[in-house]
């Protein structure tokens, strides 16, 4: 399979949990725990998905920035928006910018692994 996925979540535990699981399902995984790393990294490596948190920082949905800086990208990745800040408002303000697929926190990692085999076209 080896497609490189971005994981941005600050949550340390999820975002390695995250990346064992997805790397066992042939993943390349990249992880970063704040917007300016990820940044960084999208700006180095293309990817196939971006599953990303929008509360990246006690500060605020820091997240949608750097949905913003995907959606710039001439080659979009997938995106996985996996939140635990979840209301319709916050939904529709993120049609725009580009979002796939909303996954609420908790979810089990196999329901999110199928969401992203889907959004890549490895499952019907």
């Amino acid at each position: 399979m080896s497609e490189r996925i971005l994981i941005i979540d600050d949550d340390a535990m999820l975002a390695e949990a995250l990346n064992e699981f997805l790397s066992g399902q042939g993943y390349e995984i990249h992880c970063a725990a704040e917007k300016e790393e990820a940044e960084a990294l999208l700006a180095h490596y293309s990817y196939a998905l971006v599953i990303t948190d929008l509360a990246l920082s006690p500060l605020g949905l820091s997240g949608i920035d750097v949905l913003d800086s995907i959606a710039d990208r001439a080659t979009r990745p997938k995106v996985i928006v996996y939140s635990g800040h979840v209301d319709p408002e916050l939904t529709s303000r993120l049609e725009p910018h580009g979002v796939d697929a909303f996954l609420q926190k908790p979810q089990p990692l196999v329901e999110l692994a199928r969401v992203a085999a889907c959004l890549l076209g490895h499952l019907a």
